[in-house]
């Protein structure tokens, strides 16, 4: 990001950092929430885990398999500023599709296209009960007022988008922008820099130049 004088330079995570920080009370939020680091974050979600007695009857791996899994979902729903019940509603959708399709009996020199489906419908289940695990995940970070760095890119995002007078700020410091391994961005990464620099908020103020490098 450049400004007027010298040019200030930051990677994504660290400007989202400065937005949340500066303006998380908007959201509620208290702003000097501990940033942890992935491998904590393991942990937190790996107490959910193994505290977990609901149904996963679908979950065929081991609990440190689990975890990791829980910790991609709840960063991928974050990244694409997704929640759990758009997650389900997609899932149980695709799910009854999917099942109701005819399952032919395999002939020669043709593939037998519903065995995989049948392992995506296993998947699509096992994504499910999942999700209760990653809200528990979120609660447990929520409860203990930390932030992993995919939290911080959402609330940043949302910040950005929601408020006119966030992006007016940072309009009237940064002239000009310069965006580097544009090809990288996140959706929620997308968001943070439209709403901030693009012409999303009418009363935000003019827009900087911005270039995207990928």
């Amino acid at each position: 990001v450049v400004g007027a004088g010298e040019p200030t330079v930051s990677t994504y995570d660290a400007y989202a950092g400065r937005i949340v920080a500066e303006h998380a009370l908007r959201l509620g939020r208290e702003p000097g929430q501990r940033l942890i680091a992935q491998t904590v974050a393991w942990q937190y979600a790996r107490r959910v885990v193994d505290s977990y007695d609901g149904e996963m009857d679908a979950v065929l791996v081991q609990p440190s398999t689990v975890t990791t899994d829980v910790l991609a979902l709840a960063e991928g729903l974050a990244q694409h500023q997704a929640g759990s019940e758009d997650v389900r509603a997609f899932c149980e959708k695709l799910h009854g599709l999917l099942s109701g399709l005819p399952r032919g009996e395999k002939q020669r020199g043709k593939n037998p296209l519903h065995s995989d489906l049948a392992r995506v419908v296993d998947a699509l289940r096992a994504r499910c009960q999942l999700l209760p695990l990653v809200e528990a995940f979120n609660v447990a970070k929520r409860k203990a007022e930390v932030l992993d760095f995919a939290d911080q890119m959402a609330l940043a995002a949302e910040l950005a988008d929601g408020f006119a007078e966030v992006a007016a700020a940072e309009r009237s410091t940064y002239r000009a922008v310069l965006l580097d391994e544009y090809q990288d961005t996140s959706h929620a990464q997308l968001v943070f820099l439209r709403a901030l620099f693009g012409s999303v908020h009418p009363g935000a103020g003019p827009a900087p130049v911005v270039t995207a490098v990928g």
